[in-house]
């Protein structure tokens, strides 16, 4: 992350300390930087004082799923969704989770339910899409989600269509 992200983040933190925007985003800094255990604190505050959002809930989950982590993080990720079941952000991360330990049929549940949500969410195509290519074996399906992951905006999905295409083409 630059150093005039950083010095946004710690700007938008000074003006609002108790905002949780400003917050996760002054915590997600000091994860880029490398500083563990001074974000898994920040997360556990923030998680502590503001324990009816998803979202924190779910960042601070997918934090501790980025340290293996894995009992901690799925217990967090389902309070996420229980304290809010439409959350896309948890319900993404979640399903790229599962999809890891080889629980695919719950990934895709959580995908799916994801897209129903926000349709055109480009990271939950660009997962959904690498998700099927890599553990469902669905190239046609996969190369759908992640052409409309690109055409939202989604830059890692173009290397993917191409790859896909060369794979299918391969394949004819």
């Amino acid at each position: 992350m630059t150093e005039e992200a950083s010095k946004c983040f710690d700007a938008a933190l000074a003006l609002e300390p108790d905002r949780l925007g400003s917050r996760l985003g002054a915590t997600f800094v000091l994860e880029s930087r490398g500083e563990l255990e001074t974000a898994e604190a920040s997360y556990r505050r923030i998680c502590e004082d503001c324990g009816e959002s998803g979202l924190a809930l779910s960042l601070f989950a997918d934090f501790l799923a980025g340290q293996n982590r894995i009992d901690e993080a799925r217990s967090l990720f389902e309070q996420a969704l229980r304290v809010d079941p439409d959350e896309v952000s948890a319900l993404r991360k979640y399903a790229t989770l599962l999809s890891v330990l080889d629980q695919d049929d719950e990934a895709e549940k959580l995908f799916r339910r994801a897209l129903l949500l926000r349709a055109d969410d480009p990271h939950t195509l660009y997962l959904y899409g690498r998700f099927l290519s890599q553990f469902a074996g669905r190239e046609q399906d996969a190369l759908n989600h992640l052409e409309r992951a690109a055409e939202h905006g989604e830059g890692r999905a173009a290397a993917l269509v191409t790859e896909l295409k060369e794979a299918l083409a391969q394949d004819s």
